[in-house]
């Protein structure tokens, strides 16, 4: 798989993790994997 990688604001990066937060949640209520949203997550913030 080919990796991209973009800047970003800072609003635009705190936007992008809370779409994934709130993805992730809805996830959770669903009992589904939340695995690859975590890894992204992490990706993002640790950056």
């Amino acid at each position: 798989m080919k990796k991209i990688k973009a800047k970003l604001s800072a609003r635009d990066e705190k936007l992008i993790i809370q779409a994934l937060v709130e993805k992730r949640n809805n996830q959770l209520k669903q009992n589904r994997p939340t695995e690859p949203i975590n890894e992204l997550l992490i990706k993002l913030i640790e950056n």
